[in-house]
């Protein structure tokens, strides 16, 4: 496709920069090879635009300025690599001209950064679908026949191509032709109508950590917790939750559940509270505080983003048939024995004849306390099990697994962890049950 905007569409959009040079014989050559260069960013920048946004999910604003940064340098580059591959019998030149090459790239990898690093260098979009791109390049191919029939000078040439063009409109093959992209656009558009579906539920590998995705009937997104890490190098925000959101045309969510702010649960969200438009979270109330939590006020107050603290006996009204109880943390019943994790937000999700129960990283104290609340009801019944704290052998008692008795159980783990999660004990306990 780069070769496709240098080769198809710079000829075309350069003759109109060329009438301008014309005009403005002043320009020196560098102004004008500078012109040039925008030029082809420029129509490089239109001919990859959709597929930048299916791999990338994002648009650049700096690739202009970048190009320009930097296209003298990858000449000069590739002008001493080329001198390079001849013997060359003085050592010392050979030398010099490939730490000069090392200087030159030391330059990009600064440029890159820099224009990287800028805020706002760059628009996340949702990833377009493949009726949209070829929607895309259905209509530049017509602007590009357009605009070499409209630069022909003999108006009768004109007049007869034009006529030419109705004439073979009117053929029966072309009126097919015709039906049949009129029949495609309007399917397509059919297509894009947000009709009523099925509940979603995805439950997303971010590595050591939890994610959970729902797509409601009426199409709210719901983002419950975000997975992360405490090593810098990998962002699970940037790196997967974030093109995952792109990926199912999510550029809002309507409410996000935090269980509780340890960083595999929390990190990603505070990057996606970030980056895209967050409507509503929820989280439980806060028994002791940590940098993640306040990191995630500051961002809630940057925002302006609605902020509801709940505990046990709430109902969240999601949509028709569709809500989550909340069933801890208590404030009668706060348990001090590591505070974050065993007054992790604990709620079941219901949709009709459908329920999901998610844990956080509940332990066995905590979910003792649970079953105490609950001893005479059979709220905890759900058909899917978050299982709480990735298969920890802290957590799941044979009791509390009894008074769920889940079909299906869903346990949130990097693939060799060094916390030996989950532990083989806890799986041999959830095998049991289904005999």
């Amino acid at each position: 496709m780069q070769h496709f905007g240098i080769l198809v569409l710079y000829p075309s959009f350069n003759k109109l920069v060329a009438k301008k040079k014309e005009k403005k014989s002043i320009l020196t050559k560098f102004k004008i090879a500078i012109i040039e260069i925008i030029c082809i960013s420029i129509c490089v920048q239109i001919a990859i635009f959709p597929i930048n946004l299916l791999l990338f999910g994002k648009i650049s604003l700096t690739t202009v300025f970048s190009n320009i940064a930097v296209s003298f340098v990858i000449c000069s580059i590739m002008l001493f690599g080329i001198l390079l591959l001849f013997p060359i019998p003085i050592p010392i030149i050979t030398t010099t001209i490939i730490l000069i090459i090392e200087k030159l790239l030391d330059y990009l990898k600064l440029v890159s950064n820099f224009f990287a690093n800028i805020d706002m260098s760059h628009i996340y979009v949702v990833t377009p679908s493949v009726i949209f791109i070829i929607i895309y390049y259905i209509s530049l191919f017509c602007i590009i026949i357009f605009l070499k029939i409209s630069k022909r000078k003999d108006k009768r040439q004109l007049e007869k191509c034009i006529i030419a063009r109705i004439n073979m409109l009117k053929t029966k093959l072309w009126t097919k032709r015709i039906y049949i992209i009129v029949t495609i656009l309007i399917f397509s558009l059919i297509y894009q109508i947000k009709l009523p579906q099925n509940l979603e539920i995805h439950f997303l590998d971010v590595g050591q950590g939890d994610t959970t995705f729902i797509i409601t009937p009426n199409h709210k997104k719901i983002l419950i917790d975000g997975g992360g890490s405490t090593k810098e190098e990998y962002n699970v925000g940037k790196n997967t939750l974030l093109p995952y959101l792109l990926s199912h045309n999510t550029m809002s969510i309507d409410l996000m559940i935090i269980s509780h702010f340890d960083s595999d649960h929390c990190q990603g969200l505070l990057f996606i509270m970030n980056k895209l438009k967050v409507r509503n979270v929820i989280i439980g109330k806060q028994y002791e505080n940590s940098s993640n939590y306040q990191e995630f006020l500051k961002i809630i107050k940057e925002k302006k983003i609605k902020l509801s603290v709940v505990e046990t006996g709430q109902r969240i009204n999601i949509e028709k048939n569709l809500y989550f109880d909340i069933l801890w943390p208590s404030s009668n019943k706060v348990i001090s024995d590591n505070a974050i994790n065993n007054n992790s937000l604990v709620c079941k999700l219901i949709y009709k004849n459908i329920s999901m129960l998610f844990t956080g990283d509940i332990e066995e104290i905590a979910e003792k306390s649970i079953i105490e609340e609950y001893k005479n009801s059979n709220i905890l019944n759900s058909n899917i099990l978050k299982v709480a704290h990735h298969g920890s052998k802290s957590s799941s008692i044979e009791e509390f697994l009894e008074k769920v008795k889940p079909k299906i159980a869903l346990i949130g783990v990097g693939a060799n962890n060094t916390f030996g999660h989950p532990n083989m004990n806890i799986i041999e306990r959830l095998k049991r049950m289904w005999k």
